[in-house]
């Protein structure tokens, strides 16, 4: 179900008097850039705000993370690459969608970009099986940017995923995958290079 033109236009009004009203919330701004980004798509608007709330609040793992996609689903890995080492590196190992959402990313750029993609499976693996809070969230945009570049299986793979960072009821479903069922879990704590293309 989509959003009318008017109430569009009406939740960016109401975006931009937050940030009138308050333009150091890093959490509002961050909030306009997804916005942005995902539902009228205005990604010069998006960049800027992400960066502006990256800016506001440089420690702040979901930032990074949100900017890093927003990279990597604009095709600009390279640059989506460092944001979403450093998100994993500011989430500290945590058992959490944010966790999920990095891991997934990581692994599409590495089956896209023709690299193993065993010790993200991993720890993605370790995720889903430890559990954690799950929150409304879209991959349809980086599904879409990757699906030219991934063989169909890895793209059912990584539907398949999505699905399972987004309900626990679907994790299960994972086990129809072969490659999925021979991946062994890898330490969230442990040390993780990331690389670009």
């Amino acid at each position: 179900m989509g959003f009318g033109r008017q109430k569009l236009d009406e939740a960016e009004q109401l975006f931009r008097k937050a940030l009138e009203l308050n333009p150091e919330n890093a959490d509002s701004t961050g909030n306009f850039a997804n916005f942005m980004a995902f539902i009228p798509h205005n990604p010069d608007e998006a960049e800027r705000l992400y960066r502006t709330a990256l800016e506001l609040d440089p420690h702040n793992a979901i930032k990074a993370g949100n900017f890093g996609q927003f990279l990597v689903t604009c095709d600009r890995v390279d640059e989506g690459v460092p944001l979403l080492q450093l998100a994993w590196i500011l989430n500290g190992g945590k058992p959490n969608q944010l966790s999920g959402e990095v891991a997934l990313y990581i692994g599409i750029i590495e089956r896209c970009t023709g690299r193993d993609d065993a010790q993200t499976l991993g720890r993605l693996k370790t995720l889903l099986l430890i559990g954690f809070q799950r929150d409304d969230w879209s991959f349809d945009a980086v599904l879409e940017t990757a699906k030219a570049k991934l063989s169909v299986e890895d793209h059912a793979l990584y539907s398949a995923l999505t699905e399972a960072i987004l309900d626990a009821d679907r994790v299960t479903t994972l086990d129809s995958f072969e490659r999925w069922r021979l991946v062994a879990p890898v330490s969230m704590d442990q040390p993780w290079e990331i690389k670009a293309g």
